[in-house]
């Protein structure tokens, strides 16, 4: 049977539990200190006209800290992140993975101590300790292959992760319209797309409509009963990649078909 979930309604299940989510942070934590940790932290960031190495070093450890401060704290409301961001640019030169395995540890404490039941603040649809769990595995499983792409190495994801990747993509897309003012363009008048992972067999269908979209995720072997406008395939990391915008449309591992316009449209305007 298909996960059915609309924009603004209940929540599918995740493919990961909070205590997967956190075993996985931990291991992505350390594969992003382990990377950065002879690197040159002043190489541009490919995909960015302004961003250095430090400055995702900087972006991730401080959502880290941000993040430990929501849980422990059991915030109802949004809590500034520059209330514990406590970059320097000293670390630069002496020791930036340090600074990053150090938040990313108080990170794991807290949420592992944490009831992924209990009811805190988060941006995202689901109001709980599990969504940041599974938020910040996402958040640096993302950004260590950004490092691996800045430094020219290959990007590899674990096909469950990377699936439950694209479910959590799709979950909290349309609540990133707070911020994104262009987001409403995602809504539609019944426009279908389908992710297709080619490895895994996982298909994921977006409808579009006239106040947003729903989405369903539909597990290897299910049917889909509903035709396709257009049509993404491709193993299920680089759909990973390509729903955040780290592969091209037309990237030589990505097949397409059906309507290319409302494929272009949708990867201009998904973008958070």
């Amino acid at each position: 049977m298909p996960v059915r979930s609309r924009s603004s309604a209940a929540l599918p299940r995740a493919a990961l539990s909070h205590g997967d989510c956190c075993a996985r942070l931990d291991g992505e934590v350390e594969a992003f200190a382990a990377l950065i940790r002879d690197g040159d932290l002043a190489v541009r960031v490919p995909w960015s006209r302004t961003w250095r190495l430090a400055n995702l070093v900087h972006h991730v450890g401080a959502i880290h800290r941000w993040a430990t401060n929501i849980v422990a704290v059991d915030a109802r409301r949004y809590l500034p992140v520059r209330d514990t961001d406590d970059w320097s640019d000293e670390f630069i030169d002496t020791g930036a993975d340090r600074w990053l395995r150090a938040g990313g540890d108080r990170l794991l404490s807290v949420l592992q101590d944490a009831d992924p039941d209990r009811r805190v603040w988060a941006w995202g649809v689901d109001q709980h300790v599990r969504f940041w769990s599974r938020r910040m595995l996402h958040e640096t499983g993302i950004h260590r292959a950004d490092i691996e792409l800045t430094l020219g190495l290959s990007r590899r994801f674990d096909p469950v992760a990377a699936g439950d990747g694209v479910s959590e993509f799709l979950e909290n897309l349309w609540r990133a319209r707070a911020w994104k003012r262009g987001m409403g363009a995602l809504s539609g008048d019944g426009q279908r797309i389908v992710f297709q992972a080619a490895d895994t067999g996982e298909r994921w269908l977006v409808i579009r409509h006239p106040k947003g979209f729903d989405w369903d995720r539909h597990p290897a072997g299910s049917r889909m009963r509903v035709p396709a406008d257009a049509t993404v395939r491709a193993a299920v990391a680089d759909l990973y990649l390509l729903v955040w915008r780290r592969l091209p449309l037309d990237g030589n591992t990505i097949t397409t078909r059906g309507d290319d316009e409302l494929l272009r449209h949708w990867y201009r305007h998904s973008s958070v």
